[in-house]
């Protein structure tokens, strides 16, 4: 589940899948998400992207786990195709009866043949477990690990570079992995926009330097200080003229020639992303 949500029900993983050795940790985990949504809703129609995005892995890889856990007698996949084609509209996932033997003596009065000690495993279905499943008390609140909480300011830093410079960087680990180690060497959240804020003003018209407005670049460690500590270049500093911001419209026609005014206007440009004019 995502930081930013307060979970409303725990995944419950039953003991004879935790203990499998057949099973993998990812197996395990998909097989939980799917054993939860049954045990409160009584129907499994997830997709894999839906359980994927929850459980923070690929939908191949889910669907991977699904096929094996079929494939070993955890569940049962139904597919639905849409009316005259081989388009699957929808996917019913069930657990299977009996259950995956994990060499204990079948219990004959059991509901499920194969529960250890003659103690289900399963609850039936729709009847959730009180100590597993209730929503999280409004007096427990959830905690971030170090680890996390510095994931999650490095990806508050990265949306601000998104934003600031009309850019799209995904949060990969590359990136964010960048912003840790400036982070690691003492540099703040505000040091961060700072360099972003100082940087997007300066190349954001640059057509030359645009391209190194990206994480590499900006949080490079031998670029980062130097940035963040950039003084205006010293010279002649110019008040622009007021018709610079003015629409063409509004433009009085006793000035210069058009053709003379955009030269002018670039060259302002040029001067005031090297500091040399103020606006």
């Amino acid at each position: 589940m995502s930081n930013d949500k307060t979970p409303g029900f725990f995944t419950q993983i039953p003991d004879y899948a935790l203990k499998n050795p057949n099973l993998n940790s990812t197996d395990k985990i998909v097989y939980g998400e799917i054993y939860t949504m049954l045990n409160t809703m009584r129907v499994c129609f997830a997709s894999n992207a839906h359980i994927a995005d929850d459980i923070g892995v690929q939908p191949k890889t889910v669907s991977k786990s699904i096929t094996k856990l079929a494939k070993l007698g955890f569940v049962t996949v139904k597919l639905v195709y849409k009316e005259g084609t081989k388009q699957i509209d929808k996917r019913y996932i069930q657990l299977a009866t009996p259950m995956p033997q994990l060499g204990h003596t079948p219990c004959s009065n059991k509901s499920i043949p194969y529960a250890p000690n003659g103690v289900d495993p399963m609850p039936q279905l729709g009847q959730v477990s009180k100590s597993l499943s209730r929503p999280l008390s409004r007096s427990v609140k959830p905690t971030m690990s170090g680890s996390d909480e510095q994931d999650a300011v490095a990806r508050k830093i990265l949306n601000f570079m998104n934003k600031t410079t009309g850019r799209h960087y995904k949060p990969t680990a590359t990136n964010l992995k960048l912003i840790k180690a400036r982070m690691k060497d003492g540099f703040t959240f505000n040091d961060f926009k700072t360099v972003i804020a100082k940087k997007a003003e300066q190349w954001g018209q640059d057509t030359k330097m645009q391209q190194y407005l990206r994480p590499a670049t900006l949080f490079a460690a031998s670029k980062f200080e130097g940035y963040l500590n950039e003084q205006p270049v010293k010279g002649t500093r110019e008040t622009l003229p007021s018709w610079i911001h003015e629409p063409d419209h509004q433009r009085s026609t006793k000035q210069a020639d058009p053709n003379n005014r955009a030269l002018i206007k670039r060259k302002l440009a040029k001067l005031r992303q090297k500091g040399e004019v103020k606006q």
